[in-house]
């Protein structure tokens, strides 16, 4: 009877830990932000996957949420291959207010984001210019989101990848 007391109080005291660990745990603002793609668009036409191919001249809308989970977001780069692909961010909100500070670059796809931006709903909009010779390999889009959180890399700033494939619909008239 004696062993199961001590047994009981070792258990209560290793539970009251691992709760104190836990209750603690949250605190300081250790919260990765979050890119979440939802639907995709090509032009007016809801696709599937990015797999799907974009034609030159072509759209792809990708309706993206930038999410701080309760911490600002500071800063957003995307990285594409700006030779074949151009690229933008809709940055301003339903009333018109612009999102992103002055000290964005969008031509390099860096958005700095003004203080008390905590969550943001919006379109990247991929433009393919020209195709690659080898159409069959696909680019790669890098997205990272920074917020204020104090988490460290790699959960901050948070990475989001996905491939996009470019095809080239211009037909080549045979000369006589």
């Amino acid at each position: 009877m004696k062993n199961k007391k001590q047994l009981a109080k070792w258990i209560g005291m290793i539970a009251l830990v691992w709760v104190g660990i836990f209750a603690t745990s949250c605190l300081g603002n250790y919260n990765s932000p979050r890119i979440v793609l939802h639907r995709l668009y090509i032009d007016t036409t809801q696709i599937a996957s990015t797999a799907t191919p974009i034609h030159i001249g072509d759209t792809l809308f990708v309706e993206v949420e930038l999410n701080g989970l309760g911490n600002e977001l500071t800063q957003l780069q995307i990285d594409i291959d700006r030779e074949f692909l151009k690229d933008s961010l809709v940055t301003v909100t339903e009333t018109g207010e612009q999102l992103c500070t002055e000290y964005s670059q969008v031509s390099k796809g860096f958005y700095q984001f003004k203080p008390k931006t905590y969550i943001i709903g919006t379109y990247w909009m991929l433009i393919p210019i020209k195709a690659r010779t080898n159409q069959s390999e696909p680019f790669t889009v890098n997205m990272r989101l920074q917020n204020t959180s104090k988490v460290e890399e790699p959960y901050n700033p948070y990475t989001e990848d996905f491939l996009v494939y470019v095809s080239d619909t211009t037909i080549v008239k045979p000369s006589n």
